[in-house]
């Protein structure tokens, strides 16, 4: 009888428990979407919004990413927005809703990972200021923060896979779903995938290393850490192993690692790189982690040695400290990886890897380390509560300029109502449906083919019309070599296609790297003189028709 109460008593507040959490998820989620919202209703971004949006209707219409058509992103974005798209219709305001709710749920989960690691007051302006970044960042489709949504939902099960009071099974099956997780985390940016697992996966190793008790060999600590590396590695493989094995399947080996990895390591950092911003207190935002991951790096060094020194791993508070500091180690590793692509392309949209885990450090610095720092906490909480005041400025004035919104002028752009189209764009987008059809093809290009910034990708969402070539993505590096012009030439020229569209909004803008430089090849260029002349111009956008 007594068994049976406890059994009971223990259920319902397991049951409260899930309730209170719940609860909090909502309010915390609803806030956060109210804050976000606004931002729907801001002008299109014809490159990056651009590939998410064609390349999903591309793969509802049942061509497959790297075979079909050409690109560098994990392929997850394209087949959720391609399933959101077969269910709601494909528009602007789909993608959209569903990035602004992956952003929501990224706050959140930022909230309950800086709660684990520190106080929820802290963990309540950690997600505030998340929330106040995420819109700032802008980017509506950007495939970066779903990865760092599974990365993130990473970290909560690895922090009980690191405690040592806890049982094995546990521990264990903690180890599984953080591997898991981070293998999701691959479907969406495989490059936030290498940088988790590395950075978890050194953390699982060392900590068996380091915290052992001293008696024990390294041997034994090592086949300890290997053992639950495994344990985190079979979760890994269970979630990329599906998508690994339907890409292998069906696209060449060569065109996929050529896209996946060789061109993103080799090509894209010389022509698209860009220099550091100038070391400027408006700037402050993008140098600020290297502070936050180097007092991490120095409180860890502090604590560790204390622990091995006294062989103090006795109490559980003792405890507790040590899974934290291993816990906040992976996700200053995560975040130094990340910056590998800030140092390639140093601009705002290209530094959520690399801030965002600093974001996550301010709580447990700003809730202090007591059993390191004793009565010297405020030498490092009160300069953190200062920083965030200073991170949160420029995010808030951003929001505030940004009202009041104009609502969006009206258009005949079905897949784009809510949004507002650029005027020369949308008469480009009518003429274009009144001389074709829905099964014709076009091409969107740009002004000169052997240098290029960005193409209008956007195009062909939006006139509801495929690329004839599966470069929808026009890169530099990649459109301005000999062989995919070649390539879109046999195109244009097996299907004869009657109207192609080229913009020259671009053709000026020159970054100081290799994008800005002619590669010299001019044959697409030449084709499209030859055998095409201009029948309407509306601001940056040419029409052109096939003559000959």
């Amino acid at each position: 009888m007594d068994k049976t109460v406890t059994v009971s008593r223990t259920g319902s507040r397991q049951f409260g428990v899930v309730v209170r959490v719940l609860a909090l998820v909502l309010f915390l989620g609803g806030a956060a979407v109210l804050y976000l919202q606004p931002g729907l209703s801001r002008w299109l971004n014809i490159y990056d919004e651009g590939l998410m949006v064609y390349g999903a209707v591309r793969v509802m219409d049942g061509q497959i990413p790297y075979r079909d058509f050409w690109g560098m992103y994990s392929p997850g974005q394209f087949y959720v927005l391609a399933g959101l798209f077969r269910l709601f219709g494909p528009s602007i305001l789909v993608e959209r809703w569903w990035d602004l709710l992956v952003r929501a749920a990224l706050a959140c989960v930022v909230f309950f990972l800086a709660w684990r690691l520190s106080s929820w007051p802290a963990a309540l302006l950690v997600w505030l200021l998340t929330v106040l970044w995420l819109e700032h960042f802008g980017f509506f489709g950007y495939p970066m923060f779903t990865g760092l949504l599974m990365i993130f939902l990473s970290c909560l099960p690895l922090i009980t896979g690191l405690q040592t009071t806890t049982a094995e099974r546990s521990r264990q099956r903690g180890l599984m779903l953080a591997g898991v997780c981070a293998g999701v985390a691959a479907w969406f940016r495989h490059d936030l995938a290498v940088y988790a697992v590395a950075a978890q996966g050194f953390v699982i190793v060392a900590q068996r290393m380091f915290s052992a008790p001293v008696r024990s060999t390294w041997r034994a600590r090592l086949a300890s850490g290997l053992r639950n590396g495994l344990m985190y590695g079979g979760g890994l493989l269970t979630a990329i192993a599906p998508a690994a094995l339907f890409l292998l399947v069906t696209v060449p080996i060569g065109e996929l690692a050529h896209q996946l990895l060789v061109f993103p390591l080799t090509i894209f950092p010389r022509v698209r790189w860009l220099p550091y911003p100038p070391f400027e207190l408006a700037n402050f935002p993008f140098y600020f982690p290297f502070c936050i991951y180097a007092l991490c790096a120095i409180l860890a060094v502090l604590w560790l040695w204390n622990v091995r020194r006294a062989s103090a791993q006795i109490n559980q508070p003792t405890h507790e400290m040590n899974q934290r500091i291993w816990s906040i180690g992976a996700i200053a590793l995560f975040g130094l990886f990340g910056f590998n692509q800030a140092n390639i392309r140093s601009d705002l949209i290209h530094i959520p890897q690399f801030f965002l885990p600093a974001v996550v450090l301010l709580a447990p610095l700003m809730a202090g380390f007591k059993p390191l720092l004793k009565d010297f906490n405020y030498l490092v909480s009160a300069p953190v509560v200062m920083v965030m005041i200073g991170l949160a400025f420029p995010a808030v004035s951003n929001y505030i300029s940004a009202f009041p919104q104009q609502p969006p002028p009206p258009h005949d752009v079905a897949r784009a109502q809510g949004t507002p189209v650029d005027p020369n764009q949308l008469r480009a987008i009518q003429l274009i449906r009144q001389v074709t059809g829905p099964t014709d093809t076009i091409y969107s290009g740009v002004g000169r083919h052997d240098r290029i910034f960005v193409n209008d990708v956007m195009f062909y969402f939006l006139v509801e019309r495929h690329s004839v070539t599966r470069y929808h993505e026009l890169h530099p590096g990649q459109a301005t070599t000999r062989a995919v012009q070649e390539e879109i030439v046999a195109e244009l020229e097996r299907s004869q296609t009657r109207y192609i569209v080229l913009s020259d909004m671009f053709n000026e803008v020159c970054e100081p790297n290799a994008s800005c430089d002619s590669s010299g090849v001019t044959l697409l260029d030449e084709y499209i003189r030859y055998h095409y002349s201009t029948v309407a111009q509306y601001g940056a956008y040419r029409v052109l028709s096939r003559w000959r």
